[in-house]
């Protein structure tokens, strides 16, 4: 069985000619909690988007345990390793950018020491 849904969602338009020279204290009360009305619709659809997403990885991931018994325990594995490779990654380009940092550091110190001799 297979749904679809379809979420429509409103979006004002935005005058891009009105110039943005506001000041968060210029606005008034109604004006600040539109803005939070439409932030938190934002944040609603956001939601409702992710909740659809995982409902399709879900019925995809069904369908394809059916056509390929096991599908969904070898795509959670290589997920698993694909994230930790990620993980990884980041881990190893923070390291490097610290050190890129600490040797910049103590090269302008050096700098500095012998402009000072």
């Amino acid at each position: 069985m297979y749904f679809f849904y379809i979420i429509s969602i409103n979006i004002p338009l935005i005058k891009l000619n009105t110039p943005a020279q506001h000041n968060i204290n210029d606005l008034d009360s109604a004006e600040i909690e539109q803005i939070q009305d439409l932030i938190a619709e934002r944040k609603h659809s956001r939601e409702q988007l992710s909740q659809l997403i995982n409902l399709e990885i879900s019925a995809l991931a069904e369908t394809m345990d059916k056509f390929l018994p096991g599908f969904w325990s070898r795509f959670l594995e290589n997920r698993h390793q694909a994230c930790q490779e990620f993980i990884q990654k980041k881990r190893n380009h923070q390291l490097q950018v610290a050190l890129t940092a600490d040797q910049s550091a103590q090269e302008s110190t050096n700098t500095d020491d012998q402009q000072l001799s």
